[in-house]
């Protein structure tokens, strides 16, 4: 895999980096992953180093027609951490020695992918990794998106501090991204993942009329599920919704669990 670094990013700053900007994809082309669009004086990635998923990256540098700047310096290094895992279940450890630990200055990035349409389980059989403080910000992490890359949805950013519990995925990927400093070194972590039996968690149904039942009679939920449902009937109708059965965990004023109901086709 790459590892990259830069030693100065000076690039018109705008808030979404809309005038001049250099962007980056983890991968050979301008439609493989993207891991950002970056501007301004702050170099990518809140200045560390990161690195590819496999042996390529694409970058992208556009400037409009008015203020220039001085630009980028980059260096990149080559590495064996990080890749990609694909099949229904799985585990890596980081370092590969047990016995062993992580080096400074490391930067590692996987994506997990199991089948379309499956979601899956992250947990860690083995965490060491050193404090970076509330929010993991100021030392070393693991860094977990919802997605293929670094640009997906956050989960969150873990250290010995915030360590992580299970997590699920709501999509078939996962990407993991380790970084450390320059200061201290730990054991590192182990991570296992399967494919959750999530038979009957969202779906879209059309029709006059209808009935759905979640779970499965005689079965109760999992844990750690987001399932999204969408009903649709003809133009013009409206939906008159009524529960048979309903048993979510909670305690007033608190859902622990929730069912959340929305006046249209989507969260928004």
């Amino acid at each position: 895999i790459i590892i990259l670094s830069f030693n100065s990013f000076d690039i018109e700053y705008d808030m979404d980096c809309n005038y001049d900007f250099l962007q980056i994809n983890d991968g050979p082309s301008e439609s493989s992953p993207l891991i950002g669009r970056f501007c301004g004086t702050q170099s990518p990635i809140d200045g560390r180093r990161f690195s590819s998923t496999d042996n390529q990256l694409y970058f992208l540098f556009s400037s409009d027609v008015s203020v220039v700047k001085e630009g980028i310096e980059m260096s990149w290094t080559a590495s064996a951490c990080g890749g990609r895992l694909n099949g229904l279940s799985g585990s890596f450890r980081y370092p590969l020695e047990s016995d062993t630990n992580y080096t400074n200055d490391a930067s590692c990035a996987w994506v997990i992918t199991v089948p379309i349409d499956e979601i899956m389980m992250l947990s860690f059989t083995r965490f060491d990794i050193e404090d970076g403080g509330p929010n993991c910000t100021l030392s070393d992490f693991l860094q977990i998106n919802d997605g293929p890359s670094a640009s997906s949805p956050l989960i969150g950013r873990f250290c010995e501090s915030h360590p992580p519990v299970n997590i699920t995925s709501t999509n078939n990927q996962l990407y993991l991204w380790f970084s450390s400093d320059s200061t201290n070194v730990r054991g590192g972590f182990e991570v296992t993942y399967s494919v959750r039996d999530v038979s009957g968690c969202g779906t879209s149904r059309v029709g006059d009329s209808g009935s759905y039942r979640f779970p499965a009679f005689g079965t109760t939920y999992q844990n750690d599920l987001k399932c999204e449902w969408t009903i649709t009937v003809p133009a013009g109708k409206t939906i008159v919704l009524s529960f048979g059965s309903f048993n979510i965990e909670g305690m007033e004023p608190y859902c622990f669990d929730s069912l959340q109901i929305n006046d249209g086709p989507s969260e928004s």
